[in-house]
């Protein structure tokens, strides 16, 4: 998954979140007290996020709350090149007409 990070201060940048990344937030979750992914799923996308900037190089701030605090928005892309971003939509609600 691509996301898109928008720091208040500082250039925006996309980075990778890979399988690993994933797990590390969940493992992180519960080590820190901040429950699980389905309890917490903004605080894991963005401890996922936050590992794959560190492991990329694109982290302005090591401390997880530090950048945390730092961001401006966090969103998720699709496209195959960052050339091509497009934000990811939720897909419309079902009918209820007969």
């Amino acid at each position: 998954m691509i996301m898109k990070v928008t720091p208040v201060n500082g250039d925006e940048y996309t980075v990778e979140v890979r399988l690993g990344d994933r797990l590390r937030a969940e493992r992180m979750m519960m080590a820190k007290g901040y429950g699980n992914p389905t309890q917490g799923p903004s605080t894991w996308l963005a401890l996922a996020t936050h590992g794959a900037s560190m492991r990329e190089g694109k982290a302005i701030e090591p401390d997880f709350e530090d950048w945390a605090d730092g961001l401006d928005d966090l969103i998720q892309i699709d496209g195959e090149s960052q050339d091509e971003e497009e934000v990811k939509s939720f897909p419309p609600a079902p009918s209820t007409e007969l």
